[in-house]
């Protein structure tokens, strides 16, 4: 397994301070009950790690209940570190079976390739932001690389070998495979008696569980099980997102009852929308230089 600390862009110099701080906490014991209690364990098992107030659907399971073929495991470490790597998280193998999360130079946490993350209090304090985001991601994948350890093979004419059937109805398919570059998510329609497959939408590889997800709304719109109307797209809650807190914001008068709905609706977008606040920074920055043109336009501007 590669150990390479951070990635190529750490200089040996960089590299020392680190290896030093971890074998400095090496004789730290950790967490050892699996119990999701309030206790001091602070260790999530997959499809248990969303946002605050979300369920734990796996609330008392044991670790050796969720199973996955070791070589899927190790593919799973792979896909999870490159998509941290892209969030800006310092990612190492620990070892075979754990990689070590870092966030700006200090410890935030571990995954191990069983799907469970975890991590020591002291280590999240201000970084909960952070460690939401991460959660997110581990989940998300362990979702569909567990999916994709356990779907039957899609079988088509033409098809190259490899692809699973991860979700099929009303004609449409949703399949995903592995790639060199990492899973691959797809949608097709069924044509010529079930045998061939056609208009395939394709996302990624390398998407991750941004790929993932737009995977599963299109299959949702394809197959008919939601209507295309009754989906935003991420940019289009962005601005619902912005123009709910210009209103909670405003001197207008609201009443309770609309306040908390706007609130609400605020809530659910942060839960729901991707990268929200990336594509907030976005279109406020976009709005910012608009201005700033604008501006310089009317300076320029000679009037005869």
């Amino acid at each position: 397994m590669p150990t390479n600390y951070g990635g190529p862009s750490l200089t040996p110099e960089e590299i020392e301070p680190r290896k030093a701080a971890m074998t400095r906490r090496a004789g730290r014991k950790p967490f050892e009950s699996f119990k999701l209690t309030n206790n001091n364990v602070v260790l999530y098992p997959h499809m248990s790690c969303g946002k605050k107030g979300a369920a734990n659907k796996f609330r008392g399971k044991k670790a050796a209940d969720i199973t996955m073929k070791q070589e899927m495991r190790t593919k799973y470490l792979k896909e999870v570190r490159a998509q941290l790597l892209s969030a800006e998280y310092t990612v190492e193998y620990k070892d075979d079976h754990t990689l070590q999360v870092e966030l700006d130079g200090n410890p935030l946490c571990q995954v191990c390739d069983t799907g469970n993350l975890q991590y020591f209090k002291e280590d999240a304090v201000g970084r909960e932001k952070a460690l939401d985001q991460l959660r997110d991601i581990v989940s998300a994948t362990w979702e569909y690389m567990n999916l994709l350890d356990r779907a039957p093979p899609l079988m088509a004419d033409g098809l190259g070998e490899g692809y699973k059937l991860l979700a099929e109805f009303n004609n449409a398919v949703l399949a995903g495979h592995l790639t060199e570059y990492g899973a691959q998510f797809v949608t097709w329609e069924w044509v010529h008696d079930r045998t061939s497959l056609w208009q395939g939408h394709y996302h990624g590889p390398g998407g991750g569980v941004k790929g993932y997800d737009a995977a599963k709304r299109d299959f949702a719109v394809r197959s008919g099980l939601l209507q295309k109307n009754a989906l935003f797209q991420p940019e289009q809650l962005v601005e619902v997102y912005r123009s709910i807190h210009e209103t909670l914001d405003s001197a207008y008068s609201l009443t309770d009852s609309r306040r908390k709905l706007l609130e609400d609706a605020a809530r659910q977008i942060e839960e729901g929308a991707p990268d929200l606040g990336e594509r907030m920074e976005r279109s406020n920055q976009e709005e910012l230089d608009l201005g700033s043109t604008e501006i310089h336009s009317r300076d320029g501007m000679q009037f005869n």
